[in-house]
């Protein structure tokens, strides 16, 4: 058994409106749906993320703290899996003439920092620890309640200070659970972001009607590639003349309108 205490992040994807979905769908629907949708949330999360475990209506993933060294590059990871279940969600509806209220349902994203330990015992493998309950506890908020929000993240205010991220235009709430007291948490409208990411999409050109190809292979994953190239620090790293800083970050974040600076000799 396992006793070393670690430092990482928690995420919980939660497939919201599951019981009711499957008290008024025929099983074998709900089940070939939800399996769906759950094997895309695990194939999004595994290029940075480990898999816990499945429970039931969510995916419960953790990644130690070296994986994300950009505050705002697991933000964007988050939202990534939430585009991409979107998506799926709204090619199933166009693809189907099925009336079920299957499609109806959004998973909600919790992200939290924490300590934790991996207890394995023969086989199983099982995280342990007080951030660990937090993380189940807070899939138990009062942020629809409060918002109306159907989709949302809920990010705790200990995850916003590790990563030193000042987060605008997100909706403040205090959730209190029995033994873990009062939590700070800010939720970010992801039905919001995703009509905001969605707008920004380019047409991309076909292979037969670009002028010129270039292909670059690289053997880091996507998000550490891209983390990379816009991240100044890292940037300060590939060496040469050019000093990277950061400059604009609008509504506190490195994405739409942001701006790094850089300086020759």
């Amino acid at each position: 058994m396992s006793t070393i205490t670690q430092h990482g992040y928690f995420v919980i994807a939660d497939i919201s409106g599951y019981t009711s979905f499957v008290a008024k769908t025929e099983l074998e629907h709900s089940h070939e749906i939800l399996t769906e949708l759950l094997e895309l949330l695990c194939e999004k999360f595994k290029p940075l993320m480990t898999i816990s475990k499945l429970e039931g209506d969510a995916v419960f993933a953790y990644a130690a703290e070296s994986a994300f060294a950009r505050g705002d590059s697991l933000l964007e990871f988050m939202e990534s899996i939430y585009v991409a279940f979107r998506d799926r969600q709204l090619s199933m509806r166009l693809k189907t003439t099925c009336t079920c209220a299957a499609c109806q349902n959004i998973p909600t994203l919790d992200l939290h920092h924490g300590d934790f330990i991996v207890q394995s015992i023969g086989s199983a493998r099982e995280l342990i620890g007080s951030d660990v309950n937090l993380i189940h506890r807070l899939g138990k908020n009062h942020v629809s309640e409060a918002t109306g929000w159907r989709a949302y993240m809920v990010l705790t205010e200990q995850y916003l200070d590790h990563l030193n991220l000042n987060l605008e235009d997100t909706h403040i709430q205090m959730e209190e659970y029995e033994h873990l007291g009062e939590i700070k948490t800010y939720n970010i409208d992801l039905h919001k972001r995703y009509q905001e990411i969605t707008d920004t999409r380019r047409s991309m050109v076909e292979e037969k009607d670009a002028d010129m190809i270039i292909y670059v292979g690289f053997s880091t994953p996507p998000a550490a590639t891209w983390d990379w190239m816009i991240d100044p620090n890292k940037r300060n790293l590939w060496g040469g003349d050019v000093i990277w800083s950061a400059a604009k970050r609008p509504k506190g974040r490195a994405g739409k309108g942001a701006v790094n600076h850089y300086a020759h000799g």
